[in-house]
């Protein structure tokens, strides 16, 4: 036993710290202690959000289903609407087709216009 703390007193290194560097130290620490606290402090805020937030979630998919088995009520209440065929197509008529004309249009005229000044 005794060889054995003999062995670790031989062991045993010492350092001579300033005093500066000791206050320095316990600076750092304390600072490293607030930091950790503020650490935890943000984890538990979140904990609280995110259990709010599924919550939350979980409201939001019970009226959703509310609202889809409404929707499945409503389409067995009402009459279904028969839409005739010719209603169906929509026939657009495009702009554009009417604007290249003009253009094309102008283009020729003012091409005679051209043809007839170089005559």
């Amino acid at each position: 036993m005794k060889k054995e703390n003999t062995e670790k007193e031989e062991n045993l290194i010492h350092v001579k710290i300033g005093y500066d560097e000791g206050v320095e130290s316990k600076k750092n620490l304390l600072n490293s202690e607030i930091n950790l606290l503020n650490i935890a402090k943000i984890i538990r805020v979140y904990r609280l959000l995110r259990i709010d937030e599924l919550r939350l979630k979980l409201q939001i998919i019970k009226k959703m289903k509310s609202i889809n088995l409404n929707i499945k009520r409503l389409e067995k209440i009402v009459p279904k609407v028969k839409i005739p065929e010719k209603s169906r197509e929509v026939r657009i008529k495009t702009p554009v087709e009417k604007y290249d004309n003009n253009i094309e249009k102008e283009l020729r005229k003012i091409q005679e216009k051209l043809n007839t000044l170089q005559q």
